[in-house]
C-alpha cells in the first residue's frame, strides 16, 4: 500500500493505479458515458466552407433522463402521455431551437420543453432554473422565449371555437346557454409612474398586489375554454367592453336564443322599475321562474308587465347564450343576476333566478382557478411588462388546460347504476 491512503482516500483512489488497477477502466467508462450525454460535433466539409452539424442525444441528457412520470406531472402539470404528445408535436421545431445559437452547451428538445413547462408551472427564480438545467440564465431565457413561440403556434388548434357545442341548456329559464364568461387578473409589481398605477390598478381586493393585467375567458359548461382575449391593463377596459371586442358575440348562434322578454333599452328598463316600485300588488303577481318559457305566446301588454322578471336582457335578441356576473349588465347575449336595490322588494322569483345563474356560472370560476395553478399566473408576474408577452403566456396555458381537461375533468361524470333484470 502507498503512503497517504488514509489521509485522502478518494484522491488516492482516482490517481493510484497500483492500489486500484481497475480505476482507469472505471474512469474511461464514466468519461465515455458523459460524452454520450453531451453534444456531438461533426465537422463536415463542403468545398472551401466548413460548418458544424450538432447532433442532440435527447434521451440521455440530464435532467430529463432522471425524471419519471410523477416528477413530470409535479413539475409541469401534465401527465407523461400528454407531455410525450406535446414533445412529438413540436419535435422538429424544438430540434431547430436546440441546434441554433453559439456555444457548445445546448439543451436537448426534451430538456428545452421541460425547462419552459416548469417555468410556467412552478415559476422558479431564473438562476435556480438555469442551475438545474446546467445552462446560463441568459440562455435559459432564450429557451423560454423560443419554446413559447413554438407552443403558441402548435397548440393553437386547442383554442379554436367548436363547430358543434358539446353541452347546451335546452329547457328552463336559461334555455340556449352554452357557456359562461368572466375575467381574472395577472398581478404585477407596483409600477413606478403614477400614470401606470392608474392604468394597472385593480379595484377588486383580495389579490397579491393591487396592479395587474386583465384577461377574459369564455368557457363551455364542461370547462373547455373556447375563447381567451389578449391581456390589457386592468383599469383600461371594462369587462363588457372586452366581451364586445372579442369574437364571442359573432360566434354565438342567433338561431338558438332563449325566450326571455325584457324592455328594449336601458331607459325603458329603468322607467318600468320606477313606475312599478310602489305597486306591491303587481310584485306579488310575478310568477316563479319556471313560467318564463311560456312568455313568448302572450300579448305585448303582458310582456311589458313581465319584463321586470329578467330586466337585463333586451327584447331585440330573444335568447341569451352566455352567463356572466353583474359586470356584464347591458349586454344582449348574457344572462346576469338581478341587482338588489335599497328599500326595494326582492322577490322570490328573482332570488331563484340568481341562484340558478350562479350555480351554472361557477364553472368559469373553477376554470380560472385551474389556470392560476400555473404559478406564473397565480403569483406576481416578474417578467417583461408587455401585453404581447403576457397574452402569449396565457394562450399557451389555456391550450395546456384544454389538452389535460379530458384526463382531469372539472366535474365527475355521473354513472348510471346498472339495474339487474
Amino acid at each position: 500500500m502507498c503512503s497517504g491512503l488514509y489521509t485522502n482516500f478518494y484522491r488516492h483512489k482516482k490517481t493510484c493505479e497500483a492500489c486500484f488497477p481497475h480505476g482507469r477502466e472505471i474512469r474511461i467508462a464514466k468519461a465515455a458515458k458523459k460524452r454520450k450525454r453531451e453534444i456531438v460535433i461533426e465537422t463536415l466539409s463542403q468545398g472551401k466552407k466548413k460548418f458544424q452539424c450538432l447532433i442532440i442525444l435527447s434521451a440521455e441528457q440530464p435532467p430529463a433522463v432522471d425524471w419519471n412520470a410523477n416528477r413530470v406531472n409535479r413539475e409541469t402539470g401534465l401527465t407523461l402521455n400528454d407531455f410525450t404528445y406535446v414533445e412529438h408535436l413540436c419535435h422538429q421545431e424544438l430540434l431547430e431551437i436546440a441546434t441554433c445559437g453559439k456555444g457548445l452547451r445546448k439543451l436537448s428538445p426534451r430538456n428545452a420543453l421541460l425547462l419552459t413547462l416548469k417555468w410556467l408551472r412552478r415559476y422558479p427564480v431564473l438562476e435556480d432554473l438555469a442551475v438545474e438545467f446546467n445552462v446560463s440564465p441568459r440562455r435559459a431565457l432564450e429557451y423560454q422565449r423560443d419554446v413559447l413561440d413554438v407552443l403558441d403556434s402548435k397548440l393553437e388548434y386547442l383554442r379554436r371555437w367548436p363547430l358543434v357545442h358539446r353541452s347546451k341548456i335546452l329547457t328552463g329559464p336559461l334555455q340556449g346557454t352554452v357557456g359562461a364568461v368572466d375575467t381574472f387578473p395577472v398581478c404585477i409589481p407596483q409600477p413606478e409612474s403614477t400614470e401606470d398605477r392608474k392604468q394597472f390598478f385593480i379595484y377588486k381586493p383580495g389579490h397579491h398586489t393591487r396592479y395587474g393585467y386583465k384577461v377574459q375567458t369564455f368557457v363551455d359548461l364542461h370547462g373547455m375554454i373556447l375563447d381567451v382575449t389578449d391581456a390589457h391593463p386592468f383599469g383600461s377596459k371594462a369587462d363588457i367592453t372586452l366581451f364586445r371586442e372579442s369574437c364571442v358575440p359573432s360566434k354565438l348562434n342567433p338561431d338558438t336564443r332563449a325566450m326571455a322578454p325584457a324592455p328594449i333599452n336601458l331607459a325603458s328598463r329603468v322607467e318600468s322599475r320606477i313606475t312599478r316600485a310602489s305597486d306591491d300588488d303587481k310584485d306579488a303577481k310575478i310568477k316563479d321562474s319556471d313560467d318564463l318559457d311560456n312568455k313568448h305566446s302572450r300579448s305585448n301588454e303582458s310582456k311589458e308587465d313581465e319584463a321586470e322578471s329578467i330586466p337585463n336582457i333586451s327584447n331585440a335578441l330573444s335568447e341569451a347564450k352566455a352567463l356572466g356576473d353583474k359586470a356584464y349588465i347591458g349586454s344582449e347575449l348574457i344572462y346576469v343576476p338581478h341587482k338588489k336595490f335599497k328599500n326595494k322588494r326582492f322577490t322570490k322569483a328573482k332570488k331563484e333566478f340568481n341562484k340558478l345563474v350562479s350555480s351554472k356560472r361557477v364553472i368559469v370560476e373553477n376554470v380560472n382557478k385551474r389556470l392560476e395553478d400555473f404559478r406564473i399566473l397565480g403569483t406576481i408576474y416578474r417578467g417583461a411588462r408587455e401585453s404581447g408577452v403576457v397574452s402569449k403566456i396565457v394562450r399557451v396555458i389555456v391550450s395546456l388546460h384544454n389538452l389535460t381537461l379530458p384526463s382531469h375533468p372539472l366535474r365527475k361524470q355521473r354513472r348510471r347504476a346498472a339495474r339487474s333484470a
